[in-house]
């Protein structure tokens, strides 16, 4: 599912298997995705053709028996064409 905010977008999902454990086996990611429009400086423009954001995916805190989880965080960068 994906919702707006009072500001950027928002999307949630889960990924199966997403970690592989040391032990064996495989934990779920938590992905989630958010962005919002902006100009040329990546300030907010609102309408602006451009969206900027980033993409976490996490594991869960006790996953694979690590008391820690597993964050991933990518920028990234979305462009209408066309």
């Amino acid at each position: 599912p994906m919702y707006f905010t009072v500001d950027r977008w928002i999307v949630h999902r889960d990924l199966p298997n997403w970690a592989p454990c040391e032990t064996g086996g495989a934990v779920t990611g938590h992905e989630m995705f958010t962005f919002y429009p902006v100009d040329n400086d990546g300030q907010v423009l609102h309408g602006s053709p451009v969206l900027a954001g980033c993409d976490k995916t996490r594991t869960d805190s006790g996953s694979c028996g690590k008391n820690l989880p597993l964050n991933i965080v990518i920028p990234i960068r979305l462009e209408k064409i066309g």
